[in-house]
């Protein structure tokens, strides 16, 4: 695995704002965009609304942006969508994830990466879904999260 950074997908980003998408970014790369940087990550997860226009909206962007699903399927068909460019960056769109998508977009916190704004879900958010998840890795991960929220410096 090679760890990539927020910036690996800065033109991604560009294109999901120009795209003026319902997204939200989870996952590992949603922990380091808040500053948590310890673990590697290898990839960009979001969390798409889940209606069939939004999520092919989403997909269509993507797909612009130079990313191919790794299944012929509808992204609705599916609980997770990968997909890879010729850079070997990876995405996963989520149709459905652990918190309710109007949730993570309510409380979502607008972070900037290289001029484009991105929608990153809230660090409560993601230690929930890490709980819910319930892996022994996942509730570490959890703890690690909580802590870093109580000693981060608030903005």
């Amino acid at each position: 695995m090679n760890p990539v950074h927020p910036e690996t997908y800065a033109d991604v980003f560009m294109h999901l704002q120009n795209g003026n998408l319902d997204y939200v970014v989870i996952g590992g790369l949603a922990a380091a965009l808040h500053g948590f940087l310890e673990r590697p990550v290898s990839d960009l997860d979001l969390a798409v609304r889940p209606v069939p226009q939004s999520a092919q909206a989403l997909m269509s962007v993507l797909a612009s942006a130079g990313f191919v699903a790794t299944l012929p399927l509808p992204i609705m068909l599916v609980p997770v969508m990968r997909l890879f460019d010729s850079r070997a960056r990876e995405i996963d769109v989520l149709v459905r994830s652990h918190v309710p998508f109007e949730e993570l977009w309510q409380d979502a916190k607008m972070i900037h990466v290289s001029g484009a704004a991105v929608r990153v879900a809230s660090l409560a958010h993601l230690i929930r879904s890490k709980r819910i998840n319930g892996h022994a890795e996942d509730l570490e991960r959890a703890e690690q999260l909580e802590t870093f929220a109580k000693t981060r410096p608030t903005n």
